[in-house]
C-alpha cells in the first residue's frame, strides 16, 4: 500500500444517516488504518435549507456509536458551526469560480434537470448550451465546466455554479479536499 496522509469522511446533514453512510464510514476508517492516513471529518453543509441541527448531531452520534475515531475536524455541532462549516470557506469557492471564468473553462447553461432528462434519459448532459455563448452574468443560469470526452458521458460538463449563484457541491468538494490536503478519497 502507498502511504497517505489524510482521508475524509464527508457526510451531508440533509437527513439522518443510513446504512450506506455506515458502510462508507467503515470503509474509510479501514482504508485509513491500512494506509496510515489520518481521518478528517468534513461535513458538506452548503445546502443550508436542508441542514438541521438534529442531522448534524446524528453524524457525531453515529461515528461515536460505531467507534470510528477522526483525527481532524469538528468535535461537536457547536465546534462545527463555529469553525468548520462550509460557509466559512465561501471565499475559497468564489475564488475558484473566478479562476475558472478567467480561464474560459466554464459556460452558462439554462437547462433544468427535467430538460436534461428529457433529452438524455440517463441524465448525462447533452451539451445543449455548450456553444450558445450565454452571458455568464445573466440571472438564473448555472455554470458548467467545459470538459473533454475523456470523462464518462454522465460526468461531462458538470455544474460548478448553481442557478442561484452559489457554488455547486462538485466544486466545493474538490476545493475542500485541496484546502485540507486530502490525498486519499
Amino acid at each position: 500500500w502507498m502511504e497517505f496522509k489524510l482521508t475524509r469522511i464527508a457526510p451531508t446533514p440533509s437527513g439522518f444517516l443510513h446504512l450506506g453512510n455506515v458502510f462508507s464510514f467503515s470503509l474509510t476508517a479501514a482504508l485509513a488504518r491500512r494506509t496510515g492516513a489520518e481521518i478528517l471529518l468534513r461535513i458538506d453543509d452548503l445546502d443550508r435549507e436542508r441542514v438541521q441541527r438534529d442531522y448534524l448531531q446524528d453524524i457525531f452520534d453515529t461515528l461515536t456509536f460505531m467507534q470510528i475515531p477522526w483525527d481532524q475536524g469538528p468535535r461537536n455541532v457547536d465546534d462545527f458551526e463555529r469553525e468548520y462549516s462550509q460557509v466559512h470557506r465561501l471565499p475559497l469557492y468564489w475564488a475558484a469560480l473566478a479562476r475558472l471564468r478567467e480561464a474560459g473553462a466554464v459556460y452558462a447553461c439554462a437547462c433544468s434537470r427535467a430538460q436534461v432528462l428529457r433529452l438524455s434519459p440517463d441524465g448525462s448532459y447533452p451539451g445543449t448550451c455548450r456553444d450558445l455563448r450565454l452571458d455568464l452574468d445573466a440571472e438564473g443560469l448555472s455554470w458548467r465546466l467545459r470538459t473533454t470526452d475523456t470523462l464518462p458521458a454522465g460526468m461531462q460538463d458538470f455544474v460548478v455554479r448553481k442557478k442561484d449563484g452559489f457554488p455547486a457541491y462538485q466544486l466545493c468538494s474538490v476545493m475542500d479536499d485541496l484546502h485540507y490536503g486530502v490525498d486519499l478519497i
